[in-house]
């Protein structure tokens, strides 16, 4: 965060009441999110049933359990569980209007 920090010409503690003002969550917790929902995305583009395990190294998690009680923490669900439920469409939008705005 110190990083990130630095680079925009604040300080931490700027950062961390930037964040929280503009989505409700500290930069760490939003740090988390957008990490399963890269878990989630990458998930879902992978033909039949994707190994967790594969998944859970590529975003940087110690093992699949690691990823497994993030994963948990952020959406209520193990991945699994959610994977088996979730509509892989849900959300495809904001994909498709980020790559045309870019």
């Amino acid at each position: 965060m110190d990083a990130v920090a630095d680079t925009l010409g604040w300080n931490a503690r700027m950062l961390h009441r930037k964040v929280v003002a503009a989505c409700g969550y500290s930069p760490k917790y939003l740090q988390r999110i957008l990490r399963i929902q890269g878990v989630i995305r990458a998930a879902q583009s992978c033909p039949g049933t994707p190994r967790l395990s594969d998944i859970a190294a590529a975003f940087g998690f110690t093992d699949q359990a690691h990823m497994t009680r993030d994963f948990r923490n952020v959406t209520g669900f193990t991945p699994r569980a959610y994977l088996d439920q979730a509509d892989s469409g849900v959300g495809r939008w904001l994909d498709d209007a980020w790559v045309e705005a870019h």
